[in-house]
C-alpha cells in the first residue's frame, strides 16, 4: 500500500497539474463534437432516444409494471451513462496520451482524472431535462433530492476507481478495452434500470445484489423517483464499495505507472 507521504506527494502533483486536467477534459469534449452539426446537444439527444426506445419495448410492449416509466428509467440511466462514459474513455486514456508523457513529466493519474471530469460535465448537462420532466409530469421536486450531490459521490468514486484499473490494465493488455466494451451491455441489463427489481424471480435477487451498480444507482434513483432518501444500509454499501474501489484502483495504478513508458 502507498504510504501517507507518497500519497501526499501524489495529491500535490495532481493539484499542481490541475490546469492540465481541465485542458485534457476540455479537449475530449471538443474533439468528441468537433464535426457534429448539433454538438453538445447530443448529450441531451442520446438519453432522449434511449428513453424512447426502452419505453416502447419495456413499458408499452412488454408492459413492465412501472408507474412513470420515463422517470424511473432516466433516474437510473443518467447515472449509468455517466459511469459507462467515464470508464470507457479511461480504458484508453493512458495510451492515447503517451506522446505527452514520453516528452514531459506528467502524473499519469491526470489522464484518468480528465476523463472523469469530462463525464461529470456531460452528466451535469443531462440533468436539467430530467428535472423539467419531473415538473411536466407533476411529480415535483422532492425534498430528498437536495441530497443528490452527496448521493452521487459513490457513482463518482466507483467510476474513478474502476477507471484507474482499466487505464492501467489496458497499457499492458490492450484487449481489455474491447473486453470491457463487450461486458458493459451485459452489465447494464443485469442492473435494474429498464425493469423493476420486483419482476425478477427470487433466485435471481442474490445475483443482482452482488452487482455494485445496483446500490450506486439506487442511491440516486430513490430520491428522484420515489422522493425518499435510501435506507442507511443501501447508502453504506454504496459508499463502502466506492471507497474500496477507488483506493484499490489508485493504489494499483500508482504502483504500475512508472512502468507505463516501457509499454506505450
Amino acid at each position: 500500500m502507498r504510504t501517507l507521504t507518497s500519497l501526499s506527494d501524489d495529491f500535490r502533483d495532481l493539484y499542481k497539474f490541475r490546469d492540465l486536467t481541465w485542458l485534457l477534459a476540455k479537449r475530449e469534449l471538443t474533439s468528441r463534437y468537433k464535426r457534429s452539426a448539433i454538438g453538445v446537444f447530443w448529450t441531451l439527444l442520446n438519453p432522449a432516444i434511449a428513453t424512447l426506445v426502452y419505453s416502447m419495448v419495456f413499458s408499452s410492449i412488454l408492459k413492465f409494471p412501472v408507474e412513470d416509466f420515463i422517470v424511473y428509467f432516466l433516474s437510473g440511466y443518467l447515472v449509468w451513462n455517466f459511469f459507462a462514459q467515464a470508464t470507457s474513455a479511461a480504458s484508453n486514456c493512458v495510451l492515447g496520451c503517451a506522446p505527452l508523457f514520453r516528452k514531459h513529466y506528467v502524473p499519469k493519474a491526470v489522464f484518468v482524472m480528465a476523463t472523469t471530469v469530462s463525464a461529470v460535465i456531460h452528466f451535469g448537462v443531462s440533468m436539467p431535462p430530467l428535472l423539467v420532466l419531473l415538473l411536466v409530469l407533476g411529480k415535483g421536486m422532492h425534498k430528498a433530492m437536495i441530497f443528490l450531490p452527496f448521493l452521487f459521490l459513490p457513482a463518482l468514486s466507483f467510476s474513478l476507481g474502476l477507471s484507474f484499473l482499466l487505464a492501467a490494465g489496458t497499457v499492458f493488455f490492450a484487449d481489455i478495452k474491447e473486453m470491457y466494451g463487450a461486458i458493459l451491455p451485459m452489465w447494464f441489463f443485469l442492473t435494474p434500470i429498464v425493469y423493476p427489481l420486483e419482476i425478477l424471480p427470487s433466485s435471481f435477487l442474490p445475483l443482482v445484489k452482488l452487482n455494485p451498480m445496483f446500490y450506486i444507482i439506487l442511491c440516486f434513483q430513490e430520491p428522484v423517483y420515489l422522493g425518499r432518501v435510501p435506507d442507511a444500509s443501501t447508502i453504506g454499501l454504496a459508499f463502502a464499495i466506492a471507497l474500496v474501489t477507488v483506493v484499490l484502483g489508485y493504489s494499483i495504478f500508482s504502483r504500475l505507472s512508472d512502468r507505463f513508458i516501457y509499454y506505450v
